[in-house]
């Protein structure tokens, strides 16, 4: 069975939002095996480099794909549920990134597709949008539409709803939850623990600052740290960076993060089933990492009595 057979299998049964950390390359195969099965008149492919028709406002752009199709959706409706109310006149040309990837899924919902399938769907997209747009897919799916994203990036799968899943040998591996859970001590550490961490990195031993450390983060089984800016690949697994920085205040968020709970400044809810962890980097820099539903709580616990 392909990972295609299994990806309309997935569907078949009910799940309407699919997201694949894949390759560009896995993804344009993936592409090339839709089309001959695609209904094309109910089906839309929004791709991270989709030219929009940058003579056209908003609206102009929104109304042609709707005669187009011969919908009659409502065109504030769609607006705003992707938050564009106020851009409808303007020149797409005029738009950020941010905005035009607004409106190219605003432009999937105006044709009523029963299939959308998005290529990096947070791709340069600003934390204002990204949280939209999770919201948007969210409530795409709802409406019945079975939404298919890509993603070269695991972060942004992770952030967005629904079923997530790698692509390994021709095959699709669930993304989810580890169950040996850990709960962390609620203390910071004690003056006999040293706030230095020994980190083998590419043959050479650095000496870190705990408290430098942002978040690490599990890539491709390597643990890197996110250090001023910068992604320092370890020679720890996370569970082991986990056990190291017990008790320091950090905090296993999802399967594949660990934060420093001394740099979140904000949590977010962004749909029913998705959290999301500001975290503030070096020079006033925002990051953004998933929290998984079930950890909540925990995590709530943990910050309150730091």
């Amino acid at each position: 069975m392909t990972y295609l057979d299994e990806i309309i299998n997935i569907f078949r049964k009910g799940q309407h939002i699919v997201n694949l950390e894949c390759s560009p390359d896995d993804h344009d195969r993936l592409i090339k095996s839709f089309i001959p099965i695609l209904d094309i008149d109910n089906s839309v492919i929004l791709s991270k480099d989709d030219e929009l028709y940058g003579f056209m406002s908003v609206k102009e752009y929104l109304e042609f794909f709707s005669n187009l199709k011969g919908t009659n959706i409502d065109l504030f409706d769609v607006a705003e549920v992707v938050k564009i109310e106020r851009f409808l006149q303007v020149k797409i040309s005029k738009l950020t990134p941010s905005l035009k990837k607004r409106v190219l899924i605003a432009r999937a919902l105006i044709v009523k597709a029963k299939l959308i399938i998005i290529e990096e769907p947070l791709l340069n997209v600003d934390r204002e949008s990204a949280k939209i747009i999770v919201s948007a897919l969210e409530h795409i799916s709802v409406q019945g539409t079975f939404v298919l994203s890509t993603s070269n990036s695991f972060r942004t799968v992770s952030l967005l709803p629904g079923n997530s899943y790698h692509i390994h040998d021709s095959s699709l591996i669930p993304i989810f939850e580890s169950i040996d859970f850990k709960t962390f001590s609620n203390e910071y550490a004690s003056d006999e623990l040293h706030p230095i961490i020994e980190i083998k990195a590419e043959g050479k031993m650095l000496l870190v600052s705990i408290e430098d450390i942002v978040f690490a983060e599990s890539i491709e089984s390597v643990c890197h740290v996110y250090i001023k800016n910068s992604y320092v690949p370890t020679n720890f697994t996370l569970e082991e960076l986990e056990d190291k920085l017990r008790e320091y205040n950090f905090f296993r968020s999802h399967r594949s993060y660990l934060v420093n709970i001394a740099r979140v400044s904000e949590i977010q809810q962004w749909t029913r089933n998705s959290y999301v962890l500001t975290l503030n980097g070096v020079e006033n820099e925002n990051i953004e990492i998933p929290l998984s539903k079930r950890r909540y709580k925990d995590f709530k616990d943990q910050l309150h009595s730091a």
